[in-house]
């Protein structure tokens, strides 16, 4: 979660929204969003998934994740 806050906070993602769940007690929405595992990021734009990746702590891996929402 460091490297997502530290990146939002640079102007490029200043606007990208972040919307966490509870794995463990939030059953239901991680159900809804089709997720098996902790430490998912997905990625949306437009309203519509278009990355995702698990247990992902690289920045620069991160960094381009978020650039998929732009």
């Amino acid at each position: 979660p460091q490297v997502l806050e530290n990146l939002r906070k640079q102007p490029e993602f200043s606007q990208i929204k972040v919307l966490r769940v509870d794995f463990d007690s939030q059953k239901a929405i991680v159900k809804s969003f089709k997720t098996s595992y902790q430490s998912t990021l997905i990625v949306y734009k437009g309203g519509k998934e278009v990355a995702r990746t698990v247990a992902e702590t690289n920045k620069d891996n991160i960094t381009a994740l978020l650039r998929k929402a732009l």
